[in-house]
């Protein structure tokens, strides 16, 4: 479609779940020029990078506008991001994974490269723990092999470190921090061409890795999101439904009438403006 001044434009959908009532409620605003996105939660500001560029757009939580950010990028590689994922730290928006490792310092809109980890991760999980950044899992550059590598990025010396490995080799997993602990959700196993509905727990303090009930549904390539100290899964590919855990009970739950159907998704744990 076309704006009014001749821009090519698509929708943005925001899709919300009201975790007091189990509702969800479906909204759409007009973006400028977006695509397939990397999206974090930063202050007060959403941004989003279009994959495989430099391109970045952020949307105001409060006034609920749209802006187009200029960047500079030197020589920062932005060719192949498909296989990356994102994940906020500090002020940083971080996009690991295949062969992209870059991050975005929104205090300056600048885009800095990040040193390769020792090992492959295509898809994997990512995610921010205590001001570090781990990157779980993935597969090779052909999907051929999952991996259960697991890495941790010092942010301030810039250096990876290798930990211990995911029990479960696993790509298009979800990734969650809560209590200080990393919940590794659900993902696609290529050796036997399945999704999966795998949890596995890691623990920093002692670099260990324990399991948690399975969710109801394989599934890969969903959105997670903490919200007031509870994990929730949404959609995914080939999968419309919702789930979250009870974790006192250990064991993850269905929201009935809820309804999620897309793949690739961010989830974001957000307040929602009265005007929605």
């Amino acid at each position: 479609m076309n704006n009014a001044e001749g821009k090519r434009t698509k929708m943005f959908m925001v899709q919300y779940l009201d975790c007091a009532i189990g509702n969800t409620h479906l909204e759409k605003f007009s973006l400028i020029h977006t695509g397939t996105c990397h999206v974090v939660s930063i202050g007060e500001f959403i941004y989003f990078n279009i994959v495989n560029t430099n391109i970045l757009t952020r949307f105001n939580k409060s006034s609920l506008l749209w802006e187009s950010l200029k960047v500079s990028s030197y020589n920062v590689d932005a060719s192949d991001t498909t296989n990356s994922m994102s994940c906020a730290c500090q002020q940083f928006m971080s996009v690991i994974g295949g062969s992209c490792y870059r991050r975005l310092n929104t205090a300056t809109n600048l885009w800095q490269t990040l040193p390769f980890p020792t090992c492959e991760h295509y898809r994997p999980g990512v995610c921010c723990l205590d001001n570090k950044v781990y990157v779980i899992g993935g597969c090779d550059k052909f999907y051929q092999e999952s991996v259960n590598h697991v890495e941790r990025l010092d942010t301030a010396n810039k250096s990876w470190e290798t930990l211990s490995p995911l029990p479960t080799a696993r790509w298009g997993i979800g990734t969650a921090v809560m209590h200080s602990m990393i919940y590794v959700v659900g993902g696609y196993e290529t050796e036997s061409n399945c999704p999966l509905n795998t949890v596995e727990v890691y623990n920093p303090e002692n670099n260990t890795w324990a399991s948690v009930a399975p969710l109801v549904y394989p599934r890969r390539r969903f959105g997670i999101a903490v919200v007031n100290g509870v994990i929730y899964v949404a959609g995914g590919y080939g999968k419309d439904t919702l789930e979250w855990y009870d974790e006192s009970n250990d064991q993850w739950k269905v929201i009935e009438g809820a309804s999620v159907n897309r793949h690739d998704l961010t989830c974001l744990a957000l307040p929602v403006p009265q005007c929605w």
